[in-house]
């Protein structure tokens, strides 16, 4: 098959080509629900040799910017069938664990540590990325993702900064959650944000709305909040002035963004975990007592002056041994 030959969605793919027949299987199902059965099997026959390598090209779709149909995206049933032939299913549904923070607050460092928990699947800002506002079928496909992967890990989790405006109806949609706070000192925050987005010329700003003239317009804008609304900053055509504006961004968002975290551990029975302390014998005791396992801790210092370490973190990097033969 070649490119002109798939469809619309899988030419969003950077990393599809090879998986075209794949991908069509998926858009050949039925758009609804819960579609007949004998469709799901004959398409699950299509797909039934689905491997890692297929499954994390599917989600670098999605992050280059491929759209999802959400909780009844074709890629989710074959996700479950996928899995199913890899791991004994559970007799109760595994636990979900959101890891939320500010960004840049060793969030990439925590998800390396948290995948090395027994019978768990961590991630790490897993796609598509998510709405900070209007998430519409990206929250839905999340949620139908944890869904699955609990019938079959103990622990189910990501780690991001997104999860924060969306976790009471994360809560309604999967039941109870497991929330971990994990803060980093103000100042020491903003700075190493400052250090990644005053960068680029012009810098980047995912705190004003904009149509990217003024500021560089980025895919991950729309996954954080607007903190100040001030027309008249996106006029200034000095370059100065403009440090200046993302730097007060940057500022607002962080405080703002830590007085609400704080919250939602409080309301949810969550922990708060320190990233200065974050990889010590008592951090590790006391994210073991919250999750009620185990955990094999392991010292991490990644994204220290750059995203790179993020970049190389695919969704199921070390994926466990499969259980079932």
């Amino acid at each position: 098959m070649n490119d002109s030959e798939l469809t619309p969605d899988c030419r969003l793919h950077p990393t599809w080509p090879s998986c075209g027949k794949i991908q069509e299987a998926f858009y050949s199902q039925s758009d609804t629900v819960d579609p007949p059965k004998t469709k799901l099997v004959q398409v699950a026959k299509v797909v039934s040799d689905l491997n890692i390598e297929q499954v994390n090209a599917y989600f670098a779709g999605l992050l280059a910017g491929a759209p999802t149909q959400g909780r009844t995206d074709p890629f989710l049933n074959q996700y479950e069938w996928f899995l199913s032939k890899r791991f004994d299913r559970r007799e109760k549904p595994g636990k979900v664990l959101l890891v939320i923070g500010t960004g840049r607050n060793g969030s990439t460092s925590m998800a390396w540590a948290l995948r090395g928990i027994p019978h768990s699947l961590v991630t790490h800002e897993r796609p598509p990325l998510l709405h900070w506002n209007n998430p519409g079928p990206r929250l839905e496909f999340h949620a139908e993702f944890f869904r699955i992967s609990r019938k079959y890990f103990a622990i189910v989790g990501d780690v991001s900064h997104w999860w924060l405006p969306h976790a009471n109806i994360l809560r309604e949609m999967l039941g109870p959650i497991h929330f971990v706070y994990l803060h980093r000192d103000l100042s020491e925050t903003v700075a190493s944000f400052e250090r990644i987005k005053l960068r680029y010329n012009p810098p980047l700003n995912h705190w004003l709305p904009h149509q990217g003239e003024e500021w560089r317009q980025d895919s991950w804008d729309a996954c954080y909040p607007n903190v100040l609304d001030i027309p008249l900053a996106l006029e200034c055509q000095d370059d100065e002035y403009k440090k200046f504006v993302c730097r007060r961004c940057i500022s607002q968002y962080v405080k703002q963004y830590q007085l609400d975290a704080r919250q939602l551990i409080e309301y949810h029975d969550g922990i708060e975990l320190q990233l200065e302390s974050l990889f010590t014998p008592t951090s590790a005791r006391v994210l073991s007592n919250y999750l009620g396992c185990d955990i094999p801790w392991r010292p991490a210092h990644l994204n220290e002056v750059s995203t790179d370490d993020s970049t190389a973190m695919r969704i199921f990097h070390d994926f466990p041994v499969p259980t079932v033969p």
